[in-house]
């Protein structure tokens, strides 16, 4: 019966990429997950905030890396990018980093090794904000444009240093939230709330609501109020200077009042002394007025923050010998201000990802349909001459649609058995050695803490051995066409008279034998620098495994040269794979519908006669499961011809 083709350009198509897999530096503190890719996968439309992070809070400088998903999707080619937008959801949990502090986002093209691009240093501060790093092209290449390999190559990763912070001068406030023990005063507008319901206000609302004391003269009103617990203030652990109970007064024009306040502490009022009481208040502006306690005045001893699980705040205000005078309070509230010793925060991630903008051409091959069926309807006019004649005028076609109906076989729907159609990706990914065993001939070995790569140095007979980390590889089973090794040696020692320093590489697999070694003799003196392009290992014969690409390890020794070093460092692999994979009858419903979802025009060859081929709009797409022994699908799209 033979295929067709649905094709469509897809422009300035936007993708959002997650990490699905961990790079070699894991340094950060995974929370909430057991990887740290899986506690930054967030959809960014979903971002779970501190439920699963990952975090760092040292002074040392290290990085995060991780694997991304691979751009397009099933039937895409990519044709240009755009754009890479890198976006790290992040903060300084508590407390502002220092200046010293460091955060960046990164990516590399080379495994971590030494082809790196760092962002700016990123502000932070104590809440989760937007981070992102943009590249136009790609800067680890010439720079140039981004290609679909390239973005699928690329290893991100988040690089961060937390440098300690000393926070002086806190404070937090504490406001009235349920009567105390005394309750003296009149309220207004006493409308049957609470007292401490006029005086507890954020921001004071001056003559709308307040507490007060009238005449007659020399009658001292006082009040005590409950005020909110601890948890809604950012404590931190600080050491508390000094306490101060504020309060916004005034009277309403009529004499003099007098205000001063107290602590309930231990089940004991502490009232400032008499003096402090001929604070004059008089007229009507109001006057904003604290009295401070350096000390819990019931211990003298420096205030704890469990003074306050049981602490009161009382005011106690009376008005002069003026009938109708009034002392008013419309604000009271206790401020507790202390300082934060040196302490490191941590800088936590909570969601990592990028978003990729590039230009697409589609196309997905089907069965030709069993029925085509159009509609061409055109815009007529017709004239009535008064001899009676008449004429008609096509003027145009009002629209033309194109029904097609047809069937899809074989596969499941999630599987990928159905010979619809197939289609090949390649790409490479790269990744550094680390150092697996430790000899007393060597020198200068891998440092983990910070991820450099000093050399490796191996005397005369010396041997040591790198294996491949554990990281997670894109690609299966029978799809990788080529292995690559690429390193930087040189020889070092007795240049006088200069030796010759026999260095040898050998890849190996498994417990197999070794395979595509690499013999390296270098002048054994500081000019014996060696860097190398990429060299091929040699497959085995039936070709590379992904398990034994997992499996390789690098064996480096020295023969003879008497007192000469062979240095070795910045081993790195590079694999080239191609994916070859099917997709299912569910895999091409859904891709038809990604087409109708674009919006682009859709371009139709491969019927006969050619008069159904064009350009067309997607209007409507169904389908319906006729048969599950085997898979058969039933679908019918509607057409509308944008050449008309």
């Amino acid at each position: 019966m033979g295929t067709f083709t649905l094709s469509q350009s897809r422009e300035k198509k936007r993708q959002t990429i997650y990490p699905i897999g961990k790079g070699i530096h894991t340094n950060f503190t995974v929370v909430g997950e057991t990887n740290n890719y899986e506690s930054v996968d967030d959809d960014k439309k979903n971002i779970d905030n501190d439920s699963t992070y990952v975090y760092h809070d040292t002074e040392s400088t290290v990085s995060d890396t991780y694997v991304f998903e691979n751009i397009g999707e099933q039937g895409e080619t990519i044709t240009a990018i755009s754009s890479l937008n890198v976006i790290a959801i992040a903060k300084s949990h508590l407390n502002r980093p220092v200046s010293t502090s460091e955060y960046k986002i990164a990516i590399s093209d080379d495994g971590w090794v030494t082809n790196i691009d760092y962002s700016d240093n990123k502000d932070l501060v104590t809440s989760y904000i937007r981070l992102n790093n943009s590249y136009s092209v790609n800067p680890l290449n010439t720079p140039s444009d981004f290609t679909e390999t390239e973005i699928n190559n690329l290893r991100f990763g988040l690089y961060a240093k937390s440098d300690s912070v000393v926070e002086t001068d806190l404070s937090c406030t504490l406001r009235p939230n349920a009567a105390g023990d005394l309750t003296d005063t009149s309220m207004y507008p006493d409308t049957g709330e609470a007292s401490y319901e006029d005086i507890n206000d954020e921001t004071s609302d001056k003559t709308d609501t307040y507490i007060f004391a009238e005449y007659p003269a020399n009658q001292q009103t006082i009040d005590l109020f409950n005020v909110n617990e601890l948890t809604s203030c950012a404590t931190d652990g600080g050491t508390i200077s000094h306490v101060a109970v504020v309060g916004v007064f005034q009277t309403n024009g009529i004499g003099n009042g007098y205000v001063y306040a107290g602590l309930k502490v231990g089940g004991t009022e502490y009232w400032k002394p008499a003096e402090q009481r001929t604070i004059n208040v008089g007229g009507s502006s109001w006057l904003t007025k604290s009295w401070t306690w350096d000390e819990n005045p019931d211990t003298s001893t420096t205030w704890a923050w469990s003074d306050f699980e049981s602490l009161q705040i009382g005011i106690d205000m009376l008005h002069s010998a003026n009938t109708g005078g009034e002392c008013r309070c419309t604000q009271l509230y206790l401020v507790i201000y202390y300082n934060i010793a040196a302490v490191i925060p941590e800088i936590r991630t909570t969601a990592f990802y990028a978003d990729v903008l590039y230009d697409a051409d589609f196309s997905i091959d089907l069965q030709k349909p069993e029925e085509i069926s159009t509609n061409h309807t055109r815009n007529i006019k017709m004239l009535n001459f008064w001899n009676s004649e008449r004429e008609v005028y096509d003027l145009n076609r009002s629209s033309k649609t194109q029904v097609m109906r047809g069937f899809l076989y074989g596969g499941q729907c999630g599987d990928s058995t159905c010979s619809d159609t197939e289609f090949t990706t390649e790409g490479t990914m790269s990744f550094h050695w680390g150092l697996t065993e430790s000899w007393s001939s060597i020198s200068n070995a891998y440092d983990g803490n910070t991820g450099t790569y000093a050399s490796i140095g191996v005397g005369e007979g010396g041997t040591c051995y790198f294996s491949a980390p554990d990281i997670t590889y894109p690609v299966g089973d029978a799809c990788i066409t080529k292995v690559e090794i690429r390193y930087y040696a040189y020889g070092s020692g007795s240049p006088n008279p200069p030796n010759w320093i026999n260095m040898q590489l050998y890849a190996r697999y498994l417990d197999e034998s070794e395979t595509g070694r690499l013999d390296l003799k270098v002048w054994a003196g500081s000019a014996g620098d060696y860097d190398s392009d990429w060299v091929t290992v040699t497959a085995p014969t039936e070709g590379w495994t992904l398990n034994q690409v997992k499996g390789l390890s690098i064996k480096f020794f020295t023969e003879s040269g008497g007192d000469g070093w062979g240095r070795l460092k910045d081993v790195s692999i590079k694999v080239t794979y191609k994916e070859v994979e099917t997709y299912s009858c569910c895999d091409t419903i859904k891709m038809i519908r990604s087409m109708g979802l674009v919006g682009d025009d859709i371009i139709i060859t491969g019927l006969t006669p050619n008069c159904f081929n064009g350009t067309f709009k997607l209007v409507s797409f169904g389908w319906n499961q006729i048969s599950k022994t085997p898979i058969m699908f039933d679908w019918i799209m509607q057409l509308e011809d944008v050449e008309k």
